[in-house]
């Protein structure tokens, strides 16, 4: 909720009913968070070199199964408009193909 109240307060005219415009606009807000949230978990696996490489094997596996559950609920071309989130699937499907048989566009 924190962070759809953000949103609200940062529209050019931020509406006088946050909470009616929130609940008019939640699967765009949700999106939008689910994006921010697989963008910043993933950020701590990052490498310490001015490369930036993504170090997926350091991650924790509550990160893994929340990347694999957002990727789920928006779909392989929705999640892959993120460049860390490209990469991981990219590791992820390497490393374990038999969880990617199935996945929605």
């Amino acid at each position: 909720m924190e962070f759809a109240f953000s949103k609200a307060s940062e529209l050019p005219t931020p509406p006088t009913l946050p909470g009616k415009w929130i609940e008019a606009n939640f699967e765009e807000l949700r999106e939008l968070f689910e994006k921010q949230e697989s963008s910043s978990r993933l950020t701590h696996c990052r490498g310490g070199n001015s490369t930036e490489v993504l170090l997926f094997e350091n991650c924790d596996a509550s990160i893994h199964e929340g990347q694999y559950h957002t990727l789920m609920s928006l779909g392989l071309a929705k999640f892959c408009e993120n460049a860390t989130s490209s990469a991981w699937y990219e590791w992820a499907i390497a490393k374990y193909p038999e969880r990617f048989v199935n996945m929605p566009e």
